[in-house]
């Protein structure tokens, strides 16, 4: 219990409690709030705030989220973090711009994303104030990525028929090839870094020969999303950061959250990760899983497309899926691998993630198969 809030803390609550309500006359009772998660990697601390309040003089209880984003000289990152540019992958600042801007205020039935019901800029940060969304679903059926699909195919379809695209200076551009940057050094000195036991198990010889191949053949694939339709994309719409909801009227919608790397990219390159993370994080589906998993979401997004008005060829969204697997999902997926170099206490890793680098190394390999095979693919449909 927090009997005695900071006044500013306090008076940024009232407010955003008066949006919570839509009321002017909220006067709050008690109040806690849970310990703060741990700050990913855009430096976000995120906490549930819960309590009761008089509302038009009755008491009603309430529930929302904190989000304290911190600026990169508060959390003292290293120099090149701090210049990230505004369309940089990593820019700090994105996810509050993207709400103050009103960019969501109007998506498309069915796809929505928390309520803001406040926000506040300080000299070290800045701050979400946002509605809990409650995930109905631990674990998805197969099914449930079918209608996740269709309503981001019409999320991003709107901008191929409807609307103009965003031109803020700080969405995100050519994510993929941002996060070259950030593997180079590891793949300079790749054959070395094989002969550690962890990241062997996860490059096993012919998984290696096709990684490296897409690596090495990783301008072809940029040119393609380059030269393919763009949207206005979400940029990182995994399962983690996809919650399945009904409505009052009894529909089910998906939330989307963690706005942080929404940005322009080609179509199709947004349901890479719809398909590929649940596997990767051990969400319900297996690397065995992911050629059925792989057929019901390009199915839906196409359909999605369709239902926002676009009439283009199905094969360029899938030929943006398609490059952006292989991509984002070859070359450029090796957190077990840094983990296993950097990380000397391997229990740490199990107690935060609840699975071994050697475990999740395990996984990674016949997923990079699926992400090798993928990219087989994208060279004929470029051909």
């Amino acid at each position: 219990m927090m009997n005695s809030p900071e006044i500013n803390e306090q008076a940024e609550l009232d407010r955003a409690l008066r949006g919570l309500f839509g009321s002017d006359d909220v006067v709050v009772s008690n109040w806690n709030q849970q310990a703060p998660g741990t700050p990913g990697v855009s430096g976000a601390i995120v906490t549930r705030l819960s309590g009761t309040a008089s509302v038009d003089g009755q008491p009603r209880p309430w529930s929302l989220i904190r989000k304290w984003i911190m600026s990169p000289e508060r959390r003292q990152v290293n120099p090149t973090a701090r210049n990230e540019t505004p369309s940089g992958i990593d820019y700090w600042k994105r996810e509050f711009l993207v709400y103050q801007s009103g960019v969501l205020d109007d998506l498309p039935a069915g796809f929505t994303r928390p309520r803001c019901l406040h926000t506040q800029e300080q000299e070290d940060g800045c701050t979400l104030w946002l509605e809990v969304v409650e995930e109905e679903l631990t674990i998805w059926p197969l099914s449930r990525y079918d209608l996740a699909a269709y309503h981001l195919g019409c999320f991003n379809g709107s901008y191929l028929s409807a609307r103009a695209l965003p031109d803020y200076p700080w969405l995100s551009v050519e994510i993929a090839q941002q996060r070259e940057r950030k593997n180079g050094e590891l793949f300079a000195q790749f054959d070395e870094l094989r002969q550690h036991p962890v990241v062997r198990r996860g490059w096993p010889d012919e998984v290696a020969d096709g990684i490296l191949r897409i690596w090495q053949e990783r301008e072809q694939f940029y040119r393609i999303l380059r030269q393919l339709p763009q949207v206005f994309q979400h940029g990182d719409a995994g399962r983690r950061n996809l919650m399945a909801v009904t409505g009052k009227n009894g529909a089910s919608k998906t939330f989307a959250i963690d706005w942080g790397y929404a940005g322009v990219g080609a179509v199709g390159e947004e349901i890479a990760a719809t398909v590929i993370s649940p596997a990767i994080w051990y969400q319900g589906v297996t690397p065995e899983q992911l050629p059925e998993l792989e057929a019901i979401v390009l199915d839906g997004y196409i359909a999605g497309l369709r239902q926002a008005g676009w009439h283009g060829d199905g094969q360029l969204a899938r030929l943006g899926y398609l490059c952006s697997v292989a991509l984002r999902y070859g070359p450029m997926i090796t957190i077990p691998e840094i983990l296993a170099l950097n990380w000397k206490n391997g229990d740490e890793v199990k107690q935060r993630f609840g699975w071994s680098i050697e475990e999740w190394a395990d996984t990674l390999a016949p997923i990079r198969h699926f992400v090798i095979q993928r990219a087989d693919q994208a060279r004929q449909l470029m051909a």
